[in-house]
């Protein structure tokens, strides 16, 4: 009831040609600027106010181009998360050297760009899901999808799991 009550808001502000369905990822959001397509830096959302400059970490993130075909400056935004099974596995290991396991995969993601020694990131298994386009110096992308498509054709990764829908059947449905 809820949803039908929500699209019939929606409609009235236009004709809806689709909806876009993505899963909500529960890790660390990061912003990657890119300068004439090299990877400049990497910010996390810090406190809320003022962001966190984790470009070293950010670059041993294997899902994270150092370098993308755009001219001029770009910001992307994702969400940085551990996937449970290398979660999983990093527990494992880190109870196998008397260490205290991570609390939940959004903590270990969290706390893993913020490491001061990068090698320690490049071992976690990080792996990070674009969404949405920032600044940007001259791109004009009206809709979600088209702009989901754009991120994914630079190189940088979306949710496979992201999905163009028509009508509150199909969204139920996803």
């Amino acid at each position: 009831n809820e949803l039908q009550d929500w699209l019939k808001r929606a409609s009235k502000v236009g004709h809806i040609e689709y909806f876009v369905c993505e899963p909500k990822f529960d890790g660390a959001s990061l912003n990657l600027i890119y300068e004439n397509g090299v990877l400049k830096q990497a910010i996390s959302r810090g406190d809320g106010s003022v962001g966190e400059d984790i470009t070293v970490n950010a670059k041993t993130i294997q899902s994270i181009p150092l370098s993308i075909e755009y001219d001029g400056l770009i910001e992307i935004r994702g969400e940085v998360v551990i996937k449970k099974d290398d979660f999983d596995k990093i527990n494992e290991q880190r109870i196998k050297d008397d260490e205290a396991p991570f609390a939940n995969p959004r903590n270990a993601a969290a706390g893993s760009l913020r490491q001061l020694d990068s090698s320690i990131t490049a071992k976690r298994k990080l792996s990070i899901f674009c969404y949405e386009i920032g600044s940007t110096d001259n791109l004009n992308i009206g809709k979600h999808w088209e702009m989901l498509d754009y991120i994914r054709s630079i190189g940088l990764p979306v949710s496979p799991l992201s999905k163009k829908v028509e009508g509150s059947d199909e969204m139920i449905k996803y």
